[in-house]
């Protein structure tokens, strides 16, 4: 049996109590105009969800003091809670994109050009990443409105 490191068995060990209350979450919003396949669309929306969070590292140097959204996302709930989202288009991503960085030029932000090497041509955009925000900033930004991915 392989050896697992400490912090995933910490992980894997532990039980919600109750169900937890999120202050912080980050929404990925996946365009539905065209036809893509799960696995593209899974891997589009990982992309964004991690490349949001190193874009802010990088900004900040790297430094967890240096992020109190990031850190308060990280302990809210004990998770990190994403929201997946459909949006109608890449022009409704943009808008998402546009009206979070008008809330604030603080909230983490992704969005990733394919490079076209299977199902679809190159800079094709599938998916974008904002946040994490707190509720009264997703409300702002109107990601309220949107409709669950299922």
């Amino acid at each position: 049996m392989p050896l697992i490191p400490q912090h995933i068995k910490e992980l894997m060990q532990f039980e919600f109590k109750a169900p937890p209350q999120y202050t912080y979450k980050q929404y990925i919003l996946i365009r539905t105009d065209k036809e893509f396949s799960l696995g593209k669309i899974i891997a589009h929306a990982c992309h964004a969800s991690s490349s949001a969070l190193l874009w802010e590292f990088q900004t900040k140097k790297g430094v967890w003091e240096h992020h109190p959204r990031i850190m308060k996302w990280f302990n809210s709930g004990k998770c990190q809670a994403k929201i997946i989202l459909k949006a109608k288009d890449v022009d409704e991503l943009w808008y998402y994109i546009h009206q979070a960085i008008f809330e604030s030029p603080d909230i983490p932000i992704a969005i990733i050009p394919d490079g076209g090497a299977h199902e679809v041509e190159p800079n094709t955009i599938i998916a974008c990443a904002i946040g994490p925000v707190t509720p009264r900033e997703a409300k702002k930004i109107g990601l309220r409105d949107l409709k669950l991915y299922k």
